[in-house]
């Protein structure tokens, strides 16, 4: 028993670096975001280059990186997350209230892959190498070998014109195999 509680006192050790490590990756992503909050949040309004400034100044967005990871680790530890730029809600609120439907999803997500994979599972083994197995595994490997789908469609409308107005005008070649063929 002391062995295993060792291992278990071993492991969570183990936890703390790594979870301080990831937040570290999180922060920095973010802050090197080509996304500047201070002009996200008075996008459609004229904002003259002293109220951005102050903006930066009272959000703490002026200060070092070595200062704001530490307010942002204080901020974590404590639990207070601050306040959405965009709505103005406590983010912890927002976070609390939006955890249960998350958790729920997740749930059921797992629960119907665990009922998928073990019946196809199954299926393959009473039909190794035949062609039911064989279909299986062609079709398991195109799903692994597939990118996730969702991330351009559930993109905001404003980002989506800008994608649509870096690509080529209209007239593709779609069109031209369409009228050739």
């Amino acid at each position: 028993m002391t062995v295993v509680l060792r291992m278990i006192g071993r492991r969570l050790l183990t936890l703390i670096p790594l979870l301080l490590g990831i937040v570290l990756f999180v922060f920095t992503v973010m802050q090197f975001s080509s996304t500047d909050p201070a002009v996200a949040v008075f996008a459609d309004a004229p904002v003259s280059p002293d109220q951005l400034a102050q903006f930066r100044h009272e959000h703490g967005l002026d200060q070092p990186f070595i200062v704001k990871y530490f307010a942002f680790l204080g901020m974590i530890l404590t639990g207070h997350l601050g306040k959405s730029l965009a709505t103005g809600q406590d983010v912890t609120t927002l976070i609390a209230t939006a955890l249960p439907l998350t958790l729920q999803l997740t749930f059921l997500g797992l629960i119907i892959a665990i009922v998928i994979s073990f019946t196809l599972g199954t299926i393959s083994a009473v039909f190794r190498d035949r062609w039911p197995d064989q279909t299986i595994r062609v079709l398991t490997l195109g799903g692994v070998a597939a990118p996730p789908s969702g991330s351009r469609s559930s993109s905001s409308s404003g980002s989506r014109s800008t994608f649509r107005s870096s690509r080529r005008p209209a007239t593709s070649t779609r069109t031209t195999r369409s009228t050739a063929g």
